[in-house]
């Protein structure tokens, strides 16, 4: 099965050591903190976030819809996002569910490039970089001048 091919990082720090002693595996890598998570989000098919607790907009899952990543997650993983489940990203609740979902998107290639596609127009239109630079920039000036 082509299943064996896929690998699961968990991409972050903060995981307790006995965890990462229990899982670890050839499909299964822990990378500690990580500065920048963009090369992850290139050779995703997906990111999966079934957060505990936070609260906020989850800068991470912010940064992987804008990436073109579909986006497998509970409610506070999009708290403060104005997305809805199906069409931005995939809701779960319970560990079967994120099951599902990973294994959904893994047989249904079309739906990543679908909920990708739809996540990536939404982030664009919430956050647009280049007047959120033009913005910046301006107030810098004025700071300087």
């Amino acid at each position: 099965s082509c299943k064996q091919d896929v690998v699961f990082y968990c991409v972050g720090g903060g995981v307790d050591e006995n965890l990462i002693r229990q899982y670890v595996t050839d499909n299964v890598v822990f990378t500690g903190f990580v500065d920048d998570p963009s090369d992850y989000f290139q050779e995703a098919f997906c990111f999966v976030a079934p957060l505990l607790h936070g609260a906020g907009i989850k800068v991470k899952v912010i940064e992987a819809m804008a990436s073109g990543v579909p986006v497998i997650t509970n409610n506070i993983g999009v708290e403060g996002i104005p997305c809805k489940s199906g069409i931005h990203y995939i809701h779960c609740d319970a560990v079967r569910d994120y099951v599902e979902a990973i294994d959904n998107l893994f047989r249904h290639r079309e739906s990543c490039e679908v909920l990708a596609r739809n996540a990536t127009l939404l982030i664009d239109s919430i956050f647009p970089l280049e007047q959120s630079y033009e913005d910046y920039r301006s107030i810098v000036l004025d700071l300087v001048e």
